[in-house]
């Protein structure tokens, strides 16, 4: 299965503003790979990692209690940003997509289709005729078998005043 479950209000208002409120006093990295298109990311925050007893409680009550974590990223994405079409690199097996904010709704697609040997990036049209959207709302989560099961976003469309939040925690099986 690609998705296990989706948690709302997995962090409050109050949480999510002081997450928020943060990154306006970070440094992030503006990436420029075809993967995220513009976005901006940041690695391993602890404003972020505070979170983490909480959501991975949710996980392994999910998955089993069989992964270790591995990092979270906190990404803005903004006019023009994309999640290009992949799996998750090896050693983020479990992966959670927890939105801070969302401006416009822009969903995660995940195929029904496990990657096999035929996976490559260049050869979706396969993975794309069956998949599941997940638009998330700010405090939600969902998690996924992101190692196994290929996903993305399309192209944001919002506008310059507009952006969507999201940190994404990451867990290899063990």
């Amino acid at each position: 299965m690609s998705i296990k479950n989706v948690f709302e209000d997995v962090i409050n208002q109050e949480e999510i503003k002081d997450i928020l409120d943060s990154l306006t006093m970070e440094k992030g990295n503006v990436e420029t790979s075809h993967y995220y298109n513009g976005s901006i990311g940041f690695y391993n925050l602890p404003i972020t990692n505070q979170h983490l007893d909480k959501i991975e409680k949710l996980v392994k009550s999910s998955v089993g209690d069989n992964i270790k974590f591995e990092n979270s990223f906190t990404r803005i994405y903004k006019e023009g940003s994309v999640l290009g079409f992949h799996i998750d690199r090896p050693g983020l097996d479990i992966t959670v997509s927890l939105c801070l904010k969302r401006d416009v709704a822009w969903p995660l697609i995940v195929s029904l289709k496990q990657a096999d040997e035929q996976y490559s990036e260049h050869n979706q049209e396969s993975y794309r005729l069956f998949t599941s959207n997940y638009d998330l709302l700010p405090g939600s989560m969902v998690i996924a078998e992101g190692r196994k099961f290929p996903h993305w976003r399309e192209q944001f469309n919002g506008n310059n005043n507009q952006s969507n939040i999201y940190v994404f925690f990451h867990w290899n099986r063990v």
